[in-house]
C-alpha cells in the first residue's frame, strides 16, 4: 500500500530535493515526517530521481529572499551616504553661533547704556568738567603775549628785572613782592616815563593783535568766540585771557530786535541816560517801551526786518553758509 501511495504522489514529489530540504528554513511546505517516510524505501529508485530534480521552493519564495537581500544592500548604501546631512548640521551650527554672537553684542550694548545712565559721582563730575574745560580752551585760540599797557604794569616789570639782578638771595614770589613795593614808591619823573612806555606798548599790542587776528579766517574767529563764551560759563570767569571776546571788524554783527532798536534810539535822543547806572538806565527805558503805541512799535519792527536782511546777506558772504536765524523762522 505504501508503494501505491508513493506512485500516486510521484507527480508531486518529482520536484522535491531531499538533500536541500534540511538546509532550508522552516518556511518549506513539506514537513520532515514525509521525508522520513520516503527514506524507508529500500531501493534507490526515488533517491536517484529526486537528486536530479530542482529545489522544492517556488520562484515566488526565491524572489522574496532575494528582494530582502537587496533591501539590506540599499540600506547600507544609504548609511554610507550620510555625511551630507552632517554638513547641513554643521552649517546650521554655524548659523546658530552667529545668532549667539549677535545676542552677546546686544548684551554689551545694554551694559553700555546702563553705564551711561548711571549717575556720576562728584569726583567723576569734576573730572568730566576738567576735561571739558581743557577741550574748550583748545578752541579759544591763544593770542600772542602782550606788553604791559599801564604805568604800574610797566614799572612792576622793570622793577622785577632789577630785583633779580640786585637780590640774588630772593626767589619766586619774594622777587615779585619786592618789585611791587618798589613800583609803588616811584618818583614823579619815573611815573611819567613809565606812562609814556605804556602808551607805546598799547600801540604795539594793537598792531600785533590785528596782525594775529588776520592770520585766521572770520569763521575761525567766530568759532573761537563761541568757545570763549562757553569757557566763561564753565569756569565762571570773565575778562581773562581765554574768555575775552576777540575783536574782529570782519565779523558780522547780529540784527537788533525791535526792543534793541528802541534802546538804541533812546540812547541817541536822551544823552542823560548814559550818566545813569546801567540798572536804572534799563529800568527807565523798559517803562518807556511799555508806553509805546502799536503803531510806533511797527516802526521798530520794520527796522529789525531790514537789519535782519542785512545780517543774512553779510553772513553768507563772510562765512559762506546760512545763519541759524533762517532755520528758526522755517520751524516757526
Amino acid at each position: 500500500m505504501s508503494t501505491k501511495l508513493a506512485r500516486q504522489g510521484g507527480a508531486f514529489l518529482q520536484h522535491l530535493n531531499v538533500s536541500e530540504a534540511f538546509s532550508r528554513p522552516a518556511r518549506q511546505m513539506i514537513s520532515q515526517t514525509h521525508i522520513r517516510r520516503l527514506s524507508m524505501f529500500p531501493r534507490g529508485r526515488f533517491a536517484g530521481l529526486l537528486a536530479a530534480r530542482a529545489p522544492v521552493l517556488r520562484p515566488s519564495l526565491i524572489n522574496t529572499y532575494a528582494t530582502a537581500a537587496k533591501t539590506k544592500t540599499k540600506t547600507t548604501k544609504a548609511k554610507d551616504s550620510e555625511p551630507k546631512p552632517k554638513a547641513a548640521k554643521g552649517a546650521a551650527a554655524q548659523g546658530t553661533s552667529k545668532i549667539r554672537k549677535v545676542k552677546v553684542q546686544d548684551k554689551d550694548a545694554v551694559k553700555e547704556e546702563k553705564k551711561k545712565s548711571k549717575p556720576l559721582s562728584e569726583e567723576q563730575k569734576k573730572k568730566a568738567l576738567r576735561k571739558e574745560i581743557r577741550q574748550t580752551k583748545e578752541l579759544c585760540l591763544t593770542p600772542p603775549p602782550m606788553l604791559p599797557q599801564t604805568a604800574f604794569g610797566v614799572a612792576r616789570k622793570v622793577m622785577s628785572e632789577t630785583v633779580q639782578k640786585e637780590r640774588r638771595d630772593l626767589r619766586g614770589i619774594y622777587i615779585n613782592l619786592e618789585a611791587i613795593q618798589r613800583a609803588r614808591n616811584l618818583t614823579a619823573e619815573e611815573e611819567e616815563g613809565f606812562a609814556r612806555t605804556a602808551e607805546e606798548n598799547k600801540a604795539k599790542n594793537e598792531e600785533a593783535m590785528a596782525k594775529w587776528i588776520k592770520s585766521y579766517t572770520p569763521t575761525q574767529i567766530r568759532d573761537a568766540n563761541k568757545a570763549r563764551r562757553r569757557l566763561a560759563r564753565l569756569t565762571g570767569k570773565k575778562g581773562t585771557k581765554h574768555t575775552m571776546q576777540l575783536e574782529d571788524p570782519r565779523l558780522v554783527s547780529r540784527p537788533l530786535v525791535p526792543f534793541a532798536q528802541f534802546v538804541k534810539t533812546q540812547m541817541q535822543e536822551d544823552l542823560g541816560l548814559a550818566s545813569l547806572p546801567i540798572k536804572d538806565r534799563m529800568r527807565r527805558i523798559a517803562e518807556s517801551w511799555k508806553s509805546v503805541t502799536p503803531e510806533e512799535k511797527e516802526v521798530y519792527q520794520q527796522a529789525y526786518n531790514e537789519d535782519k536782511e542785512r545780517y543774512i546777506r553779510e553772513f553768507k558772504d563772510v562765512y559762506g553758509d546760512e545763519p541759524s536765524i533762517i532755520g528758526k523762522e522755517a520751524r516757526e
